[in-house]
């Protein structure tokens, strides 16, 4: 293998060099390097005849008309043979697909080690001794190059007994492109978010000078873990994977549905290439169709209709054509015609267009450009190819920013045209008024733009329009530093509304700096300013900063204190710094003397005092003391109720502390009470894909599962995969999150062959992302476990939930935690059915001593974990108490589930009649049994007659 790769790099280097010479130059140096090696020097010289004739593979239609046509003939019975032959340390083991160039098979490592799977593509035997062969080295030449999450990697590569070049790539188990979206009928916006992947994997190859030339949905496969891998990088191949294709398919170099008008042409191919076969690829995976139609052996029929005639447009494309074939569409795509045309009209319309303009230098820039258009497009703000007017750019503006961020922006809007200038008294008037003009003609100019700067139809998008805003301020206020400073204000918060807090910070630092000289004249305003520095610190996780900038100032802020009573506001800002830095006790008397502050001044309810109560509340929370928490939010609550500034957002948020505290506290009614209307509030004023509200449906689901309502459960975090696949950018490892509940409450509804699959698929992407211990690794471990316990196959949950085990006290250094004894509790009941008594125990007495060091003796968790080891110890036969502490055990977890109608309960009456069974003595009476089977039936069907192993998680 060695001396393979040694030969392979030998005659890389030289060909490298020999690229650089011409005639007999050339020719003298290959003789020179190869003259103890003929075979060398020939293979040498077939690749460089194969560079000149790259001309021709460019030269567009008329070029490939010109290249020779060659049958298919011996070398496919050869490709079929080769199944066996071992290439390196690989074997081959299927014939995957024939291209133009090579032939590709599935392999695995056949060295001794772990049996690792590849995608070996090997130069084809009918190319051996021709130039053309310099195109199969090219692709690997380039595959060297890329480094890529979306671009199968290159492993190993060599030479074969007979002098073939082959490689090996990563092994991909998927589907197309559009075979994938279609299957699962994805929606719009996650087929964007696909596209999107695609995006990465082509600028990644161009900012290494590479174009792929013949990107289509074959040539991208979508893996198991939903992420695309675009392939073929730098070969000419096949169009068609038909043998009898016409010779006008052969070595084209591209393939004419995905063509550039340039490519067909033979103009030059460039960057922007690559980007009209990326519009073509987002055409076909919205519509369905192609924008253009012609015969596939009609490659002069194709120039033209590349080069001269317009795409039908993207809003009728899904509709039009064969009637039973738009409906598949429809279906696939899980829309309407109206839906699809509403999404796809005006900006996505535009994006399209653009990447699919007949000329080159009116297509995107980049890939990169594109992307990001379509990034803006998913979260609703404006594009960078749409039209300008004033009504677009505010209507994107105010429509991204939901809740906080488009209140505020809409605030400091108005403030700018009205109360953020009222700092004179009447004998000021005259002054105000010019101040309030000078601000309109700045707003004009803001959105408006200069024609002589080009602002008449050129995009703006919202952070663009605070750029521009930023750097004209010194301009259109050069003698009035109260109205900059105010300007400068109002900047710094909406770059903090967008999450640009690093800007916000430094036009926050200006403003005050410039505020300093007037502040014993408007000692509010200055001070507004630094509680606006502050919270860009705060945001931006400065908070030792924040501490000193607080320190520095309070006492001024105390001075000038009044009503509105300005230090109180500064030292919430510095309590919730001290929390966050863990400074408790600090944090604590800050806030403490914050809210005093209001209430002494009897300053009216308002945001300000409703604030410093929620971060006490939020301080008590992390103390463990949910019950003071819980009435410190309660109080938060009355506030807001009389409270005209707060807004409907931080109510509902409100509503969802009080639900975490209850849930805390083992009160499951009162958390489902309080978020189902929170939650259809949320939806209603921010959509069903907000972040918060998707939190809100996961505290929501684990409250349906504490009380037996897997059904409610596995219903809302249905509801949350569904908002996560249809965001702006679909994170695989979220979404393998969110499946990984999914999978544990199938379990739990008796259906763990349905989970499985879920669960090892999330358990694989989650492994892969984290190769060293994780939290979330060792949950995901410890879930696949528990469906393959409740599947009775231990042998293969064992090793999972010691795994789980392990990942958990790496995180927690050994220290009992709740996840630890989750594991713990699984592992012994994985011991039952080994009938390893003593393990089993030994196991659960760890279980419970770490659910009652975290949780107390009488949790939910604890009392669970108890009635198992209870029931190990009865099933055993050594233990005649075993059956009374059961049923204590039994009696506890009821009266902490507040009743008796509950799978858990149902669960433990069963065990009890096992061990009752065993030991042959009286268990429950038969109708309770009778009530606990009819129970987890009518809940989980009849597939569900008995616990698996043991009763339900309440994780």
């Amino acid at each position: 293998m060695t001396g393979e790769k040694e030969r392979w790099q030998r005659l890389s280097q030289l060909f490298d060099r020999a690229l650089d010479m011409e005639g007999p130059q050339r020719d003298a140096f290959v003789d020179s390097e190869c003259a103890d090696d003929p075979g060398l020097g020939a293979q040498l010289r077939r690749m460089l005849a194969a560079d000149a004739l790259q001309s021709g593979l460019d030269a567009g239609v008329a070029g490939v008309m010109s290249l020779p046509h060659i049958e298919g003939g011996e070398d496919d019975d050869a490709d079929d043979a080769a199944i066996g032959e071992r290439l390196g340390p690989w074997r081959l083991e299927t014939l995957l697909g024939r291209g133009g160039m090579g032939s590709v098979y599935a392999a695995r490592r056949d060295d001794g080690s772990a049996g690792q799977r590849a995608a070996i593509k090997r130069l084809r035997q009918r190319w051996e001794r021709s130039a053309l062969a310099e195109r199969f080295v090219q692709e690997r030449r380039i595959l060297a190059k890329l480094s890529h999450a979306n671009i199968p990697a290159l492993l190993d590569y060599g030479l074969d007994a007979g002098g073939r070049p082959w490689f090996a790539l990563e092994y991909v188990d998927g589907q197309t492109l559009v075979e994938w979206a279609d299957a699962r009928r994805t929606g719009l916006r996650e087929r964007i978010a696909l596209f999107l992947q695609v995006c990465a994997a082509v600028q990644h190859a161009h900012e290494r000078f590479v174009v792929h030339r013949d990107l289509k949905p074959d040539n991208i496969l979508i893996d198991r873990s939903g992420r695309a891998r675009v392939l073929d990088f730098g070969v000419a191949k096949r169009l068609d994977a038909d043998e009898r294709a016409t010779r006008t398919d052969m070595c084209a170099g591209f393939t004419p549905e995905y063509a550039a008008p340039e490519q067909v042409s033979g103009g030059a191919i460039t960057a922007a290439t690559d980007v009209y076969a990326l519009g073509v690829l987002l055409y076909q995976l919205l519509a369905g169709q192609l924008p253009y139609h012609f015969a596939k052996a009609d490659l002069r029929g194709a120039t033209e209709a590349i080069a001269a005639h317009a795409a039908e447009r993207l809003e009728r494309a899904l509709v039009a054509g064969d009637p039973i074939q738009v409906g598949e569409r429809i279906a696939c795509r899980d829309t309407t015609p109206a839906a699809f045309r509403r999404f796809v009209r005006g900006d996505l319309t535009r994006i399209v267009q653009t990447a699919l303009a007949k000329e080159p230098e009116r297509r995107y820039a980049s890939v990169e450009a594109m992307a990001s258009d379509l990034r803006r497009f998913l979260d609703g703000r404006p594009v960078s190819v749409s039209g300008d007017t004033y009504g677009y750019r505010m209507g994107k503006f105010v429509r991204r920013n939901r809740w906080g961020v488009a209140m505020a922006t809409l605030a400091t809007l108005a403030l700018l045209v009205g109360s953020a200038f009222s700092l004179y008294r009447a004998e000021q008037e005259r002054v105000q008024r010019e101040r309030s003009e000078a601000v309109l003609a700045f707003m004009k100019n803001l959105f408006f733009g200069d024609a002589e700067e080009g602002g008449y139809g050129t995009q703006l998008t919202a952070v663009q329009l605070l750029d521009r805003a930023a750097a004209r301020v010194d301009s259109a206020f050069p003698d009035d530093p109260i109205g900059k400073a105010e300007l400068l204000g109002v900047i710094a918060s909406v770059y903090g509304t967008l999450d640009l807090h690093r800007e916000s910070s430094l036009y926050a630092q200006r403003a005050v700096a410039l505020s300093r000289g007037l502040r014993e004249r408007l000692p509010k305003q200055y001070v507004e300013h630094v509680g606006l520095l502050a919270d860009a610190y705060s945001e931006s996780g400065r908070y030792r900063e924040l501490v000193g900038l607080i320190n520095a100032e309070l006492a001024f802020a105390r001075r000038h204190d009044d009503r509105d009573m300005l230090s109180a506001s500064l030292l919430r800002q510095r309590g919730h710094a001290f929390r966050e830095l863990g400074r408790l006790k600090d944090a604590e008397r800050d806030l403490r003397a914050a809210i005093a502050a209001y209430e002494s001044a009897r300053t009216p309810a308002s945001s300000r005092i409703g604030k410093a109560y929620n971060d006490l509340a939020l301080l008590v929370s992390d103390s463990g003391d949910s019950e003071q928490a819980l009435g410190l939010f309660r109080r938060v609550e009355s506030i807001h109720r009389h409270a005209p500034d707060v807004l409907t957002p931080d109510r509902l948020i409100n509503r969802f502390n009080q639900a975490r505290e209850t849930y805390r506290l083992g009160r499951v009614d009162d958390t489902i009470a309080l978020l189902e209307p929170a939650i259809a509030r949320m939806e209603a004023i921010s959509g069903p894909s907000y972040s918060r509200t998707s939190v809100a449906r996961n505290l929501l689901a684990q409250a349906y599962a504490g009380v037996g309502r897997y059904g409610d459960a596995l219903a809302m975090v249905e509801r949350n995969l569904q908002a996560q696949r249809s965001s702006r950018v679909a994170d695989a490892e979220a979404i393998a999150q969110t499946e990984m509940v999914r999978a544990k409450l199938l379990t739990y509804l008796g259906r763990a062959e349905q989970a499985l699959p879920i669960a090892e698929a999330g358990v694989r992407l989650l492994r892969e992302r984290y190769p060293q211990p994780t939290a979330l690794r060792g949950r995901s471990q410890w879930i696949l476990g528990e469906t393959l316990l409740s599947l009775r196959r231990c042998a293969q949950a064992e090793p999972l939930l010691r795994a789980a085990l392990a990942d958990e006290r790496a995180q927690t250094g050994g220290k009992p935690s709740v996840n630890a004894g989750e594991a713990l509790d699984s592992l012994g009941r994985c011991r039952v059915q080994a009938r390893d008594w003593a393990g089993a125990i030994a196991l659960l007495d760890q279980a419970v001593a770490a659910f009652q060091t975290e949780l107390g003796a009488d949790h939910p968790r604890t009392l669970r974990s108890r009635l198992h080891r209870d029931w190990v110890r009865s099933l055993r036969g050594a233990d005649p108490d075993g059956l009374a502490r059961m049923a204590a055990d039994r009696a506890a977890l009821a009266t902490a589930m507040r009743g008796e109608q509950t799978p858990v309960l149902w669960q433990a009456d069963l065990l009890i009649d096992d061990a009752a069974r065993a030991q042959g003595r009286p268990g429950p009476d038969a109708a309770r049994i009778a009530r606990a089977r009819a129970g987890l039936s009518a809940g989980a069907g009849p597939v569900r007659a008995m616990p698996p192993l043991g009763i339900n998680s309440f994780s």
